[in-house]
């Protein structure tokens, strides 16, 4: 099969028993991409949507930590998960995958702030300023995380770090070269959280083995 380049080439047939996921009970990164899903479909075809994604799912993870690196060892041909800077710390190990974001993904800057009472404010604000430099902006790329603004594109020598991210991620060079949407809204999300978990619980993690009888 080809790499899946958005979130339904997940449900191909093919690809029953060999993805994996981490349930949104267990984890909040998980959580928020079953969010973007049902606040994208709505909740009758996002629902549907989950319960095929179910079917095809040979494994419910512990931690999304361990989706990337069920892909990287083989187990699992694809995986339905947000870490992508821990799927690139494998991918470093040296293992053979790729991520893959669809146009409407989760996607979010890392936080940094400056703590209200910090005994070193103006360490911290030099820090800040450091990483959104050039040079602050070319180290993050190091490790594959991309830039926060359109000036910089991830770029470096033939076989660095820099290039190793950019051919992880398919060619990408800024996320703000491609057609990505972001569709979370955290006030309905934050007011269902609940919710969503136990529909989850009940509608797929707790009849996993009868959801991939029927598809």
């Amino acid at each position: 099969l080809p790499p899946p380049k958005d979130w339904d080439d997940l449900l191909d047939p093919k690809l029953k028993g060999n993805v994996v996921q981490c349930a949104p009970t267990r984890s909040s990164s998980s959580h928020a991409t079953y969010e973007v899903v049902l606040q994208r479909d709505g909740d009758d075809k996002g629902w549907e949507f989950l319960r095929r994604l179910g079917a095809n799912t040979g494994m419910f993870t512990a931690r999304s930590r361990d989706v990337p690196s069920m892909v990287a060892k083989g187990e699992f041909a694809a995986g339905f998960a947000v870490p992508s800077y821990m799927a690139f710390e494998d991918r470093l190990a040296g293992f053979d995958l790729m991520f893959v974001a669809p146009k409407t993904a989760w996607i979010t800057p890392e936080p940094m702030a400056i703590l209200a009472g910090a005994k070193h404010p103006k360490a911290a604000r030099a820090f800040i300023e450091y990483l959104l430099s050039e040079r602050g902006q070319k180290m993050a790329m190091e490790r594959g995380v991309f830039p926060i603004t359109p000036k910089y594109r991830v770029q470096g020598a033939p076989g660095s770090r820099a290039e190793m991210a950019v051919e992880f991620t398919g060619g990408l060079r800024s996320y703000f070269d491609v057609d990505v949407t972001n569709i979370y809204d955290h006030a309905v999300a934050q007011k269902r959280y609940e919710a969503v978990n136990s529909r989850c619980r009940k509608d797929i993690e707790s009849i996993a083995e009868e959801l991939k009888k029927k598809n």
